[in-house]
């Protein structure tokens, strides 16, 4: 199966050698994460709104919207790729799929894992969730990407999150995901799917973190 993501699919391995040619400088190591995101790329399936999507695989009907496996991590990729190239094609791309992104939020600033299905779980953390990405649409601001609708969204994401904070006498947590409209998994501490990336995401929006949703060096 050939899948299109960052965490197991194409995107994540044209990462990997944009973060390669940083260092190096080798021009194979270009090219090979070019001709990766281009097979990417020519996965995407508009939605005639202006927006852009991929299916997890080839062949695969099922359209994911967070970082490590759908459309989010797919644009943060041509957002990369965009600045280690100065190739307008791949910001195009990016802010494609913050189009669709936005489209598809629901009320509160959240997403389900697969928007095309409302009852496929909605995520929280970095991993699938909105913390994930509302990272990566205040990074497309932040690149001048649709800024005046990209940014309210990546907030939009924070004051959902917010609202959906829940407290006890060691602090605050959050439940991982919501299927059916009833929460799940409490208090997942993790980088990934809990309040560890949760809090990496409000300290990206208060300007105080570097890195990208999945942990990734940016510079």
């Amino acid at each position: 199966m050939f899948e299109t993501g960052f965490l197991n699919g194409s995107a994540g391995a044209a990462f990997v050698f944009l973060e390669r040619y940083a260092h190096d400088h080798a021009h194979v190591d270009l090219e090979t994460a070019k001709r990766l995101l281009g097979w990417v790329n020519d996965q995407a399936e508009s939605d005639g709104r202006g927006g852009l999507r991929w299916p997890l695989a080839v062949g695969d009907a099922a359209v994911a919207s967070g970082f490590e496996l759908g459309t989010a991590g797919i644009a943060w990729v041509n957002l990369q790729a965009a600045q280690a190239t100065g190739d307008h094609s791949y910001r195009e791309v990016a802010r494609r799929a913050g189009v669709w992104l936005r489209h598809v939020a629901t009320a509160g600033g959240a997403w389900n894992e697969l928007p095309g299905d409302l009852g496929t779980p909605v995520h929280v953390g970095l991993d699938s969730g909105a913390a994930g990405i509302g990272w990566v649409l205040e990074d497309l601001a932040d690149a001048g990407i649709d800024t005046a609708a990209n940014r309210p969204a990546a907030w939009s994401a924070l004051a959902g999150l917010q609202s959906g904070a829940v407290h006890d006498s060691l602090g605050t947590f959050w439940y991982e995901n919501r299927t059916g409209g009833e929460p799940a998994l409490p208090a997942e501490p993790s980088w990934h799917w809990g309040s560890a990336g949760i809090a990496a995401f409000a300290a990206r929006l208060a300007g105080r973190s570097g890195r990208g949703p999945g942990g990734q060096r940016t510079g």
